[in-house]
């Protein structure tokens, strides 16, 4: 099984209130890697790379609040929560137009930020405004600000 997926099982298993979400993540991590085959991304200068290029700004008092893990061609964001636990908070994920096709019934609070050479890139993001336990005012805060770092996402 690959690493990302691991990851996203245990996510779920420790937070069951987003386990939709993270449904869904998995759903694109399994389609992710079934088209890893076909899809090639290329760097400016033209060489080949397999990451999700992107660039994103968190403000500074919010950094030790988010946590960022980054898969070949998803990046996930997510709040610091109590416990080692962690809420999503949205996640920005590359796919082919097929692969879209395939998952856009599935995919809720979306926003297509890019359409280009047969690959779509979009941002899901959570509809939660607030979490259970003492770190609710600082979740409501980040989230009072994720779409002010959505949008200064540059592909």
């Amino acid at each position: 099984m690959h690493r990302h997926l691991k990851t996203t099982l245990f996510v779920m298993k420790t937070n069951f209130a987003y386990a939709a979400p993270m449904l869904v993540l998995l759903l694109f991590a399994s389609l992710i890697s079934q088209g890893n085959a076909q899809m090639s991304t290329h760097s400016i200068d033209g060489t080949p790379t397999s990451q999700l290029q992107f660039s994103v700004s968190i403000p500074e008092a919010m950094q030790p609040e988010i946590v960022r893990q980054d898969f070949e061609n998803q990046s996930i964001f997510s709040f610091k929560n109590e416990g080692g636990k962690t809420a999503f908070l949205f996640s920005l994920n590359k796919v082919t137009a097929d692969q879209w096709v395939a998952i856009k019934s599935n995919v809720k609070n979306y926003t297509i930020l890019e359409n280009k050479d047969g690959y779509i890139t979009f941002v899901e993001k959570t509809d939660q405004p607030s979490i259970k336990g003492k770190n609710n005012a600082s979740y409501q805060q980040v989230y009072g600000q994720m779409d002010a770092i959505i949008s200064s996402i540059k592909l």
